[in-house]
């Protein structure tokens, strides 16, 4: 069993050891005993090719190695042994360096702090506005809620005003028959055909107050209207009618030929241009879905069989409604 060089102390055979490449000297491995610094002894027993040196051949050897194992407060110099006058110009220059990357980082941070700061301003500017404006558009938002229900209401209104005024226009036709099937003839005598209507319907002639014809749009005769006294009165009218056939020639002598003469003169309620409309869109989209679609009490009315309850028919919207209820 050797001994230590340094500290006298034994080697045991697990211990680890460094032996001097020059005098041979066997020392413990350690910091205490070789001088090393914990890099160095690192750097020893990871490298094959390393070799160790003890204080005293240094001292001695005339010429010093030149590849040195960094300590653990050496500055990287890549393990070039320049001696003391290279090794205090390396370390100057190193400062210099060190200084002037300093100065040029500190340069460049300082180009960069200025940059962020004016997007700073420039974000803070863009955040303030961005908020002013999302402010002025819940504000537009709002108005634009407003403005839709007030229009909704106000196209309620109008609605229900247009109904009313449709009702009053209708209602001024309450008393009024209308008479289709007679041709117009200059020298008609509309009185005497209405007295003669009556008689054949089995009706008071003197229920009538007024007859006149309308004017026929696109070379077609007009209808003739009569007024009678009271809205009952037609209602009465046209239930003989539905009851009697009557024909131009029972009223009139004056039919242009016999295919004429044979026509039949229809009865019916007078209505409105917009209920006209109205119930001629009605019959024309739910004739093949309603059993009924008629007039009656200043509406159009619709149903489907002969117990069911009257649908009350007041705009296009609602045929449009009941024409796609026929697909459920």
């Amino acid at each position: 069993m050797s001994k230590c060089d340094n500290c006298d102390k034994s080697i045991t055979k697990k211990s680890p050891r460094l032996e001097c490449n020059k005098c041979r000297k066997i020392v413990h491995a350690n910091q205490l005993c070789t001088g090393l610094s914990s890099k160095q002894l690192s750097a020893l027993r990871n490298a094959e090719n390393l070799e160790w040196t003890c204080e005293d051949c240094r001292k001695e050897s005339l010429h010093r190695k030149s590849f040195i194992i960094p300590e653990d407060d050496d500055d990287d110099t890549d393990g070039i042994q320049l001696g003391e006058s290279g090794s205090t110009a390396m370390s100057k220059l190193l400062r210099d360096i060190s200084l002037e990357v300093k100065k040029a980082v500190k340069m460049e941070l300082a180009s960069v702090n200025e940059s962020l700061s004016s997007w700073c301003i420039k974000m803070d500017t863009i955040n303030a506005t961005l908020e002013i404006l999302t402010e002025k558009v819940k504000d537009l938002e709002k108005k634009n809620m407003y403005l839709t229900n007030q229009n909704t209401h106000l196209e309620l209104k109008v609605n229900a005003m247009e109904q009313q005024i449709r009702n009053m226009e209708q209602k001024q036709l309450d008393n009024v028959l209308e008479i289709t099937g007679i041709p117009e003839d200059k020298d008609e005598n509309l009185e005497k055909l209405s007295s003669k209507l009556a008689s054949k319907l089995n009706v008071e002639k003197r229920q009538a107050s007024m007859v006149k014809r309308l004017k026929g749009r696109d070379g077609k005769e007009g209808v003739i209207q009569v007024v009678l006294q009271q809205e009952e009165q037609v209602d009465q009218w046209i239930r003989a009618a539905r009851t009697e056939t009557i024909a131009l020639e029972d009223i009139t002598p004056n039919a242009p030929n016999p295919e004429v003469a044979k026509r039949r003169v229809l009865l019916r309620r007078a209505l409105t241009k917009a209920n006209k409309t109205l119930l001629w869109q009605a019959k024309q989209t739910l004739k093949e879905t309603y059993k009924y679609i008629w007039f009656q009490g200043g509406k159009v009315l619709a149903r489907k069989f002969d117990n069911d309850k009257p649908v009350i028919i007041r705009s296009s919207c609602d045929i449009d409604k009941l024409s796609t209820q026929k697909y459920r």
